[in-house]
């Protein structure tokens, strides 16, 4: 029964999609469909209109001649010219509708109309033929060029762009798929998942929390729990799940962020129950149209329903259908980070408002740092209660391991950078900035390895390929990328023999490059500075951890060059 019933839902929501788009057609073409139907109509008017004052006084004194079958041809050369030049372009509907309505004008009076060969004829064209080519008439560029411009689209496809990847800068984008995983998160996704959509929810909503610092992969970790949600349709637990996708961010410019939402939510339940779709809308409007006082706001919560009788019987209602359409609603919020004050406790107070509607699951992913802060400036409230009060579990995610992120910044780095040199990049970086002192390393996460990754091959290429002692000079340039200001102070305080150092492709490091004299002011100013070179204490160790490296490098290619002597 219920198989009928949603096959019928699905056929209706189809048709009215059908419709939809006849509707956005006519809109579009709206003054060539109005001019079609007057023709179509009042033929008998506009035939005669057209003989009297054109064909009679105009085109009846046209000849065929060798110069105009010249022009005829170049004519049919251009079409075609025209044609392979705008290959695979798509046409707006217009040209489309222009087009057939040619097309077909041409075969009725040219092939099918009695008026064509009959002198009787109230309405009588004779197409005037090529003078060397009896059967084609000069009307026949019309359809042809009609014709040339339909199959331009279809005829070929614009060549691929390709991107050489080798010399391109490395993209941060989110994994899809646990493939993709490098750090090994999809099975914990998936254990979150089955235990989410275990969640008895047939009463209420469930809330959970998605927890890491910026940069650490939540919406990398989101799209494994989709990808395990869509692994799992057809079984009997899951395959009722609905999927909907919001990002506030995208529309952080709107007024409204809750109307938006249940926008989304109707567009996403339109197929499933086209009255409860309705009825989310009028909920929204609802909602809207009370101003809560920010600083009350679980208190206005509760006291909605005593403003406004008909918004707990819509409440009601909705939820009503929800447990008519039994299927589980998994809403994914990502950035909640990335929203100002206002915005998070707009979306806070949607979540913590909609608390009660049945088989709904809210998963959002956010910085919980960012936003105890945003409440405490906003509302003067600790936010890690207020949080407890939206979300009734949060999972942290695991911080990345320093071998992660140190992989991940070798792995990203071009091409030619592979060989010995790069070996002993990865020995340097092991155990020297990824692990000091029990913290993560001079790269915090991977988003921050992948910056790296750019700013060094951006220094790389500044120098040149070929270069000796390049396991070196990719240290520093990793040193110019993250620590800029303090970079420059360094290079100031070596001299210029180092900047000859770092500009001479083939110059191996040795005592000229890097003088300890000179060191000594930079190092009691990397102690003072922090605040004017944005550094900290943790910091600071990491840049004296490579200025120790950069000076045993230099100490062995000494002690080589006095041992070759």
């Amino acid at each position: 029964m219920d198989t009928t019933k949603n096959k019928q839902v699905l056929n209706k929501y189809y048709l009215l999609g059908q419709w939809e788009r006849m509707c956005s057609f006519v809109r579009e073409n709206i003054i060539i469909l109005v001019l079609l139907f007057l023709y179509i109509f009042f033929n008998g008017y506009w035939e005669s209109l057209i003989g009297n004052h054109l064909i009679n006084k105009f085109l009846c004194h046209f000849e065929s001649n060798w110069f105009i079958d010249i022009i005829f041809f170049i004519a049919i050369a251009l079409c075609v010219t025209q044609s392979i030049i705008n290959k695979g372009k798509s046409i707006k509907q217009s040209t489309k509708l222009l087009c057939v309505i040619a097309i077909l004008f041409w075969i009725y009076y040219r092939l099918c109309s009695p008026a064509c060969g009959s002198n009787d004829s109230s309405f009588y064209i004779q197409f005037v033929s090529l003078s060397q080519f009896e059967a084609i008439k000069y009307i026949d560029i019309i359809p042809f060029y009609a014709i040339c411009r339909l199959v331009s689209p279809l005829i070929g496809k614009p060549a691929d762009i390709k991107f050489i990847q080798d010399y391109a800068y490395r993209r941060d984008d989110p994994i899809k798929s646990k493939e993709e995983d490098k750090l090994l998160r999809a099975t914990d996704a998936g254990r979150i998942v089955k235990k989410l959509l275990e969640t008895n929810v047939a009463d209420s909503s469930f809330s959970l929390g998605i927890v890491a610092p910026w940069g650490s992969g939540k919406t990398s970790y989101l799209n494994l729990m989709k990808a395990r949600i869509n692994e799992h349709r057809g079984e009997n637990d899951y395959s009722n799940s609905i999927v909907l996708n919001f990002n506030p961010w995208i529309y952080a410019n709107d007024k409204d962020l809750v109307s938006v939402f249940f926008e989304e939510l109707s567009k996403c339940l339109k197929r499933y129950d086209l009255t409860l779709a309705k009825d989310i809308i009028d909920y929204s409007k609802m909602l809207s149209s009370f101003n809560t006082a920010e600083s009350k706001l679980m208190a206005s919560l509760i006291d909605l329903g005593k403003e406004k009788s008909s918004l707990p019987e819509k409440k009601k209602k909705i939820s009503d259908a929800l447990k008519r359409i039994k299927r589980r609603i998994v809403v994914f919020i990502d950035d909640l980070d990335r929203l100002d004050a206002d915005e998070i406790m707009e979306m806070l107070k949607l979540i913590r408002n909609m608390s009660d509607f049945p088989y709904m699951y809210f998963v959002a992913a956010y910085d919980r740092s960012y936003l105890e802060s945003c409440l405490e400036k906003k509302m003067g409230i600790k936010g890690p209660v207020f949080l407890e009060k939206i979300f009734q579990h949060e999972h942290r995610l695991k911080s990345c391991n320093s071998d992660s992120i140190r992989d991940g910044f070798l792995n990203n780095l071009p091409f030619y950078f592979d060989g010995p040199e790069k070996k002993k990049l990865r020995e340097l970086l092991q155990g020297n900035l990824f692990k000091l002192d029990d913290s993560i390393g001079i790269l915090s996460n991977l988003r921050e390895s992948k910056r790296a990754a750019n700013g060094v091959s951006d220094e790389q290429r500044t120098y040149g390929l070929e270069i000796k002692d390049s396991s070196i000079k990719l240290l520093l340039y990793l040193f110019k990328v993250i620590y800029p200001i303090v970079f420059e102070n360094f290079i100031e305080a070596c001299g210029p023999s180092f900047v000859r150092f770092l500009e001479n492709d083939h110059a191996v490091l040795g005592l000229t490059h890097f003088e300890k004299g000179k060191m000594h002011n930079f190092h009691l100013q990397l102690k003072s500075k922090h605040q004017e070179w944005r550094i900290n204490d943790e910091d600071e160790k990491y840049i004296r951890r490579i200025i120790e490296i950069i000076e045993d490098e230099q100490r062995n290619n000494i002690e080589g060059e006095q041992a070759e002597k």
